[in-house]
């Protein structure tokens, strides 16, 4: 399916309940309220922020997708999505299916900005928000579909996505900036036993306004593409000391930070063996991860990088 990362990643924990609602908070805690804020009916559970909850009625009331046939499986996100996934085969049955998911992601994080930063925003702003990202992102893939990629290109792709037997891939990860709103760059290059250039990516978000939640977000993305090529055996560097130290000792400093913790463990807890270490000369504007991420703030969608001479442009 063709979804932003972050938003594979919300979906795996919204479907293996790992969500951080009220209740998935207290089941892991033991601790805070189990309530829904929002409507203060009833605990707030997967199901209830994205279908139950009187604020999530009137976002879906306001979408251009109605799936009343499957209302009888909202106390079952799980099961709903299931039967969703029927609709597959019908015509834009992927599309409507991937703008579905946009809303979901809206409705999260229109709630956890009312939580977080006290912002009330109308139902329609939010699903126009949606339907506003979905558009975009998907001309974006259509752009990137219309590339013409050699049919060498393609065998040396399937090749590199081998890993090597007994190798520790190495992934270093560098964000752009950090201003609140405005994108940001990620670089992620990988490096073998020999300190090899393979594969390295360049990819754009949004920030944050925080360096720490923008380095995790990064971190979360990088576990994401490395999964996808089912690599097994991975160490992520990071520049940030700080995020290794949370990682490290799992104390965040902040509700919102648990959240992304929770994101990179479950992620990492995917891999036969994934471990955290600081970058080696931290800091350093001359290195190839960090001119990925200045770049990559001015594409208009992520760059995938598997021959090292194209790379070199870079160096």
């Amino acid at each position: 399916m063709r979804i932003k990362h972050k938003h594979k990643l919300f979906l795996w924990k919204s479907l293996h309940q790992v969500l951080p609602g009220r209740e998935a908070i207290v089941r892991r805690t033991g601790k805070g309220d189990i309530i829904c804020k929002q409507c203060g009916e009833t605990n707030e559970t997967v199901e209830h922020i994205f279908f139950q909850c009187s604020k999530a009625k009137m976002k879906w009331n306001m979408a251009p997708l109605q799936w009343d046939g499957l209302n009888e499986y909202t106390s079952d996100f799980r099961k709903w999505w299931s039967m969703l996934m029927e609709v597959k085969a019908r015509k834009d049955g992927m599309e409507h299916i991937a703008l579905a998911v946009d809303i979901f992601w809206h409705i999260w994080k229109a709630k956890n900005e009312a939580k977080f930063e006290g912002k009330d925003r109308h139902p329609m702003e939010v699903v126009r928000k949606a339907v506003d990202d979905w558009e975009e992102y998907h001309k974006c893939q259509q752009a990137e579909q219309r590339m013409s990629i050699s049919e060498t290109e393609t065998a040396n792709e399937q090749e590199d996505r081998r890993e090597p037997e007994g190798n520790m891939l190495i992934i270093r990860v560098n964000v752009g900036q950090h201003i609140e709103g405005q994108n940001m760059g990620i670089g992620i290059t990988t490096t073998n036993a020999l300190n090899q250039i393979g594969v390295a990516w360049m990819l754009k978000e949004r920030s944050t306004g925080s360096a720490v939640l923008d380095n995790l977000v990064a971190i979360q993305l990088a576990l994401c593409k490395l999964k996808e090529r089912g690599w097994q055996n991975i160490q992520i560097q990071t520049s940030c000391k700080q995020i290794l130290n949370m990682i490290i000792c799992q104390v965040p400093s902040n509700m919102r930070i648990a959240a992304h913790l929770e994101y990179v463990n479950d992620l990492s807890s995917m891999f036969r063996t994934c471990s955290f270490d600081s970058q080696p000369g931290n800091g350093s504007t001359n290195t190839l991860r960090y001119k990925l991420s200045k770049q990559a703030m001015h594409i208009y969608f992520d760059e995938e990088f598997f021959d090292p001479q194209c790379l070199s442009t870079f160096l």
